[in-house]
């Protein structure tokens, strides 16, 4: 196979095959006492929702408008932060 056949395998068969192995492991793993304790906790949902969709995407704008990177980068780093699946820890090693 060529390098190119090799990446499109992967995007598009070998990826989505692993996602969805992983989504449905943690979709199995939630148990009735998980969805209640949403509904237990509203105040916590709500700040964690705030913080992922507002705090997040102003945290990476700040960071590429105070950094000094190339012009490329700051546009990488505002969406990746601006993905709600994204890990702030991903961005941020301590």
């Amino acid at each position: 196979m060529e390098g190119l056949a090799i990446v499109t395998l992967v995007n598009s068969v070998i990826i989505p095959i692993c996602l969805f192995l992983i989504m449905m492991g943690m979709g199995l793993t939630l148990v009735t006492n998980d969805f209640k304790r949403v509904l237990k906790y509203p105040k916590a949902v709500g700040i964690g929702l705030t913080n992922q969709l507002i705090l997040l995407p102003i945290i990476g704008f700040a960071l590429a408008n105070i950094m000094p990177l190339r012009q490329s980068m700051p546009s990488g780093l505002c969406s990746s932060y601006c993905v709600r699946v994204a890990l702030p820890q991903t961005y941020l090693p301590i």
